[in-house]
């Protein structure tokens, strides 16, 4: 083998080499900002880089309706299912299943899953309003009269009351310190989720006929540096900011952290009062 053959094989060796070296460095870092990734053991996650990152993570908010422990057990319900990407935040709300159902589900089914019963809450809510305008009993007290326009408006709004599905929404941080840094000891931020419900006018004597309707509802995510959240049911393992806000993860040494003072979805910063409220 002459020189020149042996400097072409040896440029394409380093060119080789250089590839590798490339593409196991990016698989890495997009593997650092996803939970689910085994690559992500042993490391501490940051909320803004999980955020940020470009393969969507999906989030729960749980509630245990018989006890107010914090332990995830399969009868934990959940009410709210988040996909977080890209710096935006995606909510559907009303969802109704539990910690064993989605336990050993893919992604895919999980967000479909709660397309399904969003979008199902809200045409049942939507039943159920029209049927209170047939209920005589709730046209009664409080000294309100009821009038057929009451009902015609009620029934129109009611009908004119179209379903969208949750869209993703920028996530703005308002980040609170202890006042002697701008270290972030508590972080918030509001979501928007598709939902139906009665507002303004309230008609009866139990306060189900509505005459107005709201098709969105606004709530927020707060988290906290004081809440890791490490479970496991039945080998699946789980961890996050707290019972209103968790992820499936790989390894039970995956934890997750506040962000530095220098995430870019941190919008505003304020001193805390004892509560971000």
């Amino acid at each position: 083998m002459n020189k020149k053959t042996l400097s072409i094989v040896g440029i394409i060796v380093v060119i080789v080499v250089a590839v590798v070296v490339f593409v196991a460095t990016q698989n890495g870092h997009k593997a650092s900002t996803d939970p689910t990734s085994t690559a992500s053991e042993n490391k501490t996650l940051r909320f803004s880089d999980i955020a940020l990152s470009s393969k969507p993570t999906i989030w729960y908010q749980g509630y245990n309706s018989t006890t107010d422990d914090i332990t995830l057990t399969r009868k934990t319900d959940i009410r709210t299912i988040y996909v977080l990407q890209n710096g935006k935040i995606t909510t559907y709300g009303n969802v109704d299943t539990t910690i064993d159902k989605i336990n050993k589900m893919s992604d895919k089914s999980i967000i479909a899953l709660a397309k399904k019963q969003n979008k199902e809450y809200f045409n049942d809510r939507a039943k159920e309003y029209l049927a209170s305008f047939d209920d005589k009993g709730n046209w009664m007290s409080n000294g309100e009269t009821i009038t057929q326009g009451h009902i015609n408006t009620g029934k129109q709004n009611i009908k004119s009351a179209k379903y969208t599905m949750p869209k993703p929404k920028a996530i703005n941080i308002t980040a609170y310190n202890n006042g002697q840094n701008k270290k972030p000891i508590t972080e918030k931020f509001q979501t928007t989720t598709t939902t139906l419900e009665g507002t303004g006018d309230a008609y009866g004597f139990d306060g189900t006929l509505h005459i107005t309707y709201s098709t969105t509802r606004d709530d927020s995510v707060e988290l906290s540096s004081q809440s890791q959240y490490n479970n496991e049911v039945d080998g699946t393992k789980y961890n996050g900011y707290g019972l209103d806000f968790f992820t499936k993860v790989k390894s039970s040494k995956t934890m997750f952290a506040l962000d530095t003072e220098k995430s870019k979805l941190i919008k505003h910063q304020k001193q805390s009062e004892g509560s971000a409220y």
